[in-house]
């Protein structure tokens, strides 16, 4: 299994090809089966599975950053508190853990300033500027 610890880098590259051809068979067939309608997973279970994939056997932040951005653009998971709270976990976690490493996703000047985390920060205000948010007092 890719998501192990210890699995082989053709275990890898065997869950890097799937995983593409996995969410793009699903975005085929749910448009044609529901037409425009389709807006995908609400609970992005494959679009997660990627994401941890990127972040923990590659280390691909950037990319894993942009599969959340691309997430946050569709109006289903937008609109949904839970969304928006998993998003800024995923940086928060991230954050953590990177701590002591010397690298940092948020600018270091910036950090050692204000000693707040900038991007999962971020990450709640857009949320809050959504109008239609299911339950904004929760974020």
């Amino acid at each position: 299994c890719a998501m192990d610890p210890n699995a082989s880098d053709e275990s890898v590259d065997l869950a890097d090809s799937g995983l593409v051809a996995a969410l793009e068979a699903v975005q085929v067939w749910g448009e044609r089966r529901f037409g425009s309608a389709f807006q995908g997973d609400p609970n992005y279970r494959l679009e997660r599975i990627m994401i941890y994939h990127l972040t923990e056997k590659h280390g691909a932040i950037d990319e894993a950053r942009e599969h959340w951005d691309k997430l946050a653009q569709k109006e289903l998971l937008a609109h949904d508190y839970s969304f928006w709270l998993s998003y800024y976990m995923w940086e928060m976690n991230l954050l953590q853990s990177q701590k002591g490493t010397g690298r940092s996703p948020t600018p270091a000047p910036a950090a050692r300033l204000s000693r707040t985390p900038s991007r999962p920060a971020s990450i709640l205000q857009r949320a809050l500027q959504v109008s239609q948010l299911n339950w904004p007092e929760r974020v």
